[in-house]
């Protein structure tokens, strides 16, 4: 132990010798686009603001038929929410850390984009999948968990909802990633060293608040050890892959539970 401690040490001394490149100021405008991407896609990405939205668009184009669209005509309802939930997130954690640097004219080129050292380290992306999906399927058992997942009410219904769910969950899962593991990471480790963990971890931690308490309670250790991985591989596909192939795993384990796994590809009553 007190042997990886030290080796810890010497890459966090590592980290902090290495010269900056950019001036103060571009650390505390991009920490300030770090609060307003966390404060933006809270207070988006609900399904109430999507309503309102919609709405108000159909009011104000004089258009009622758009709003009967997303919310009687269309065979989907819950599906578009849902849509507007993972567009919220690439916006909020993905194009606008993206466009901030781009105006200050840093590069975006390691932030964990690349495959890298990926290869390297995938047997701990494969452990935490494995350990962490193993404590799901003794969650799944509960009734709170059977009651939070899927996220979308309608998963079950058939091979295609659960197929577009899936697909939108991981695409927020790439925002997700990016933001906390490529951009809070990679962008601030040499001013921090590995302290930008802890940087990262505390809002990270914050976001699971809403979920099961056993979710939340491991969030913080869960988000260290892929943050520690993104810093070792430079890449955050491999907590990608993780968060994926963690969520399916839950979604899939609540169906299973209460019998509703969908045995069609499209829905039935259609």
């Amino acid at each position: 132990m007190r042997k990886i401690l030290q080796q810890l040490e010497n890459y966090h001394q590592d980290l902090i010798k290495t010269p900056e490149r950019w001036p103060l100021w571009h650390t505390w405008i991009l920490l300030s686009v770090a609060c307003l991407s966390l404060f933006l896609v809270n207070y988006l990405k609900y399904s109430a603001v999507f309503s309102l939205l919609v709405t108000q668009l159909s009011l104000g184009l004089k258009t009622p038929q758009l709003a009967s669209y997303f919310f009687q005509s269309t065979h989907f309802p819950m599906l578009w929410p849902c849509l507007w939930w993972t567009l919220i997130h690439l916006l909020g954690f993905i194009a606008l850390p993206c466009l901030a640097m781009r105006l200050l004219k840093e590069p975006l080129n390691d932030m964990g984009w690349g495959i890298n050292r990926l290869k390297q380290h995938g047997f701990w992306y494969l452990a935490i999948s494995s350990m962490i999906i193993g404590f799901a399927f003794i969650a799944s058992y509960r009734h709170d968990f059977q009651q939070t997942y899927p996220f979308y009410p309608d998963a079950g219904r058939s091979g295609f909802d659960w197929l577009a769910w899936g697909m939108m969950y991981a695409a927020q899962f790439i925002a997700v990633e990016f933001f906390f593991r490529g951009f809070l990471v990679h962008r601030f480790k040499h001013q921090f060293g590995l302290n930008v963990l802890g940087l990262m971890c505390l809002p990270y931690l914050m976001l699971h608040f809403a979920k099961p308490w056993p979710e939340a309670f491991g969030a913080f250790g869960f988000g260290i050890m892929l943050g520690l991985l993104s810093l070792f591989s430079r890449s955050i596909w491999g907590g990608v892959f993780t968060h994926v192939s963690i969520a399916t795993a839950m979604d899939a384990l609540s169906l299973w539970q209460k019998h509703q796994l969908p045995h069609f590809f499209w829905p039935a009553a259609f």
